[in-house]
């Protein structure tokens, strides 16, 4: 393979060294494979969400009592739409600022392995509970960068050992955490677009997203606000930020049945209307604001909405 060929994944892993270093620490133990909220760290996220954050409104906030219902014998998991690098941020203020700390605290994101490379970004992270995870497709770039035959000798071992890692990582990661997740000690967030939107409207989920779906219960919610003041293709507004701060609105909606959702007669729904369970799960954080749903997609959406099977929504 050509040196030339690569060049958008050479680009892609221009960070590996900090990754490797970052994921042997893990495996050293002098880091947990979960991080649960860190202090100082934590105190200084909660001063500038403060500070930066004007009022937030929360929306539907009546449905958080299904989470104190199941929270002890069901998987809590939440999933909304993915603007900003702030998102984190803007859901545990607007759970804070409306009597709902005890939700907050319990949050756990899932940070894939380039957030930890951006020190604006991974600092931040540190003051919440966050979980590093290897997105879909990192194996194969980093094996077939391994393949390039005039690439020296060290990056190629070095590459090698980032695949072993991440095998590691991914599946040890993950297991450190299904343990209080299961509990009810840890309610794990989901943004099934996996990046964020560059247009700021809502985009259609990724099929891989679905394993967080499949057991417990899943709360859909919409977050509006940190997409204006930090976009996603721009520098930060910092006039709008400094001057008057950005208002956040987080909207909760029906729970859903995670079980229910991967019954056959669900699955036949759902392939009658050339639809999966993440488009289901997206459609219900569309319709909290339909206006906000990117036109590609607003036709799924919508017919996600009609004849729905009974017991899906567990507060209909």
């Amino acid at each position: 393979m050509a040196k030339t060929e690569v060049t958008r994944e050479q680009e892609e892993f221009r960070y590996v060294p900090g990754r490797i270093k970052f994921m042997q620490a893990l495996k050293d133990k002098t880091e947990p494979l979960y991080r649960r909220r860190r202090f100082p760290e934590s105190w200084a996220v909660r001063f500038l969400e403060l500070v930066l954050i004007g009022s937030s409104e929360l929306n539907g906030a009546d449905n958080l009592r299904f989470v104190d219902k199941y929270k002890t014998t069901k998987r809590i998991t939440f999933a909304g739409n993915h603007s900003s690098d702030t998102d984190h941020s803007a859901l545990e203020n607007a759970l804070i600022q409306n009597n709902q700390g005890s939700v907050a605290d319990h949050l756990l994101f899932p940070a894939g392995l380039k957030m930890w490379d951006r020190p604006q970004v991974s600092w931040g992270m540190w003051g919440m509970n966050t979980f590093p995870t290897a997105a879909p497709g990192y194996y194969e770039t980093a094996e077939e960068l391994t393949k390039i035959e005039d690439l020296p000798e060290d990056r190629k071992n070095m590459l090698t050992n980032y695949v072993n890692d991440l095998n590691w990582l991914t599946k040890a990661s993950f297991e450190a955490v299904l343990s209080d997740w299961r509990e009810g000690k840890a309610f794990v967030v989901v943004y099934p677009e996996t990046t964020r939107s560059r247009n700021g409207f809502i985009q259609r989920g990724k099929l891989e997203t679905g394993a967080y779906f499949k057991r417990g219960v899943t709360m859909p919610f919409l977050i509006e606000g940190p997409e204006n003041a930090f976009p996603p293709e721009s520098d930060p507004d910092w006039g709008l930020i400094l001057s008057r701060r950005w208002k956040n609105t987080v909207t909760f909606g029906p729970p859903i049945d995670a079980e229910a959702l991967w019954k056959p007669a669900t699955s036949d729904w759902l392939r009658e209307k050339g639809a999966n369970q993440v488009d289901f799960v997206m459609s219900r954080v569309a319709i909290l604001n339909p206006g906000r749903v990117d036109s590609k997609y607003r036709s799924l959406y919508n017919s996600l909405t009609q004849d729905i099977p009974q017991g899906l929504l567990l507060a209909a």
